[in-house]
């Protein structure tokens, strides 16, 4: 009777064990760090030598600058067309859905962390539209993220630079004439970073 009873303990603590252990779930604070900016980068994508051959660094440096101005106004046209996009709201809603169903991570507020809380710090560099094919004069749509992983004590557990880009490639004229190709493609590329950021946390072990 004796030796039934404490097999029924065992038992017992084994399943509270389980059952406890899969309700721990990792703290995390995500902090954006940088938001990004819609941009496009058409000409200063192409080859600056002509600039730095003729004169030099001023050259270089006088080309960068027209070829910034060239590319504010493609910029203007497409967000005419648009409407005002940004880099970071559908990144994290999409990071969010993907980390949450885990049950591995638990995202918090700053007034929720401790000293177990791990820190997310996300700086998205730019997103937009971008020349990738420089004979065809076709751009993708793109998002490049540098992501920093830190325990509460400032421990680094990972750093790494995130570089997405659609796999579609269309002219400038054809993203222009048709916006809902252009949104569509823009945000199809940024939630894709948000769930490969999300993975990275997944399947950090």
């Amino acid at each position: 009777m004796l030796s039934l009873k404490i097999s029924l303990f065992w038992v017992f603590m084994f399943f509270c064990f389980a059952v406890c252990a899969e309700d721990e779930t990792q703290s995390v604070l995500v902090q954006l760090k940088n938001k990004g900016d819609f941009d496009v980068f058409f000409h200063r994508s192409q080859s600056n030598a002509t600039g730095a051959a003729i004169g030099g660094l001023i050259g270089a440096g006088i080309e960068t600058g027209i070829s910034k101005s060239k590319d504010m106004e493609l910029e203007a046209r497409l967000v005419e067309k648009l409407g005002e996009q940004n880099c970071h709201e559908q990144l994290i809603d999409s990071f969010t859905e993907k980390l949450e169903p885990a049950d591995q991570y638990r995202l918090v507020g700053k007034d929720e962390a401790d000293r177990n809380t791990l820190q997310l710090d996300i700086r998205i560099k730019d997103c937009g539209f971008k020349l990738v094919n420089s004979d065809s004069g076709e751009l993708s749509a793109f998002v490049t993220l540098l992501v920093k992983l830190n325990t509460a004590k400032g421990k680094k557990l990972f750093e790494e630079k995130f570089y997405l880009r659609s796999k579609q490639q269309n002219s400038f004229d054809e993203y222009l004439n048709d916006a809902e190709l252009t949104a569509s493609e823009f945000q199809q590329v940024i939630t894709k970073a948000g769930k490969r950021l999300a993975n990275k946390l997944i399947y950090l072990k």
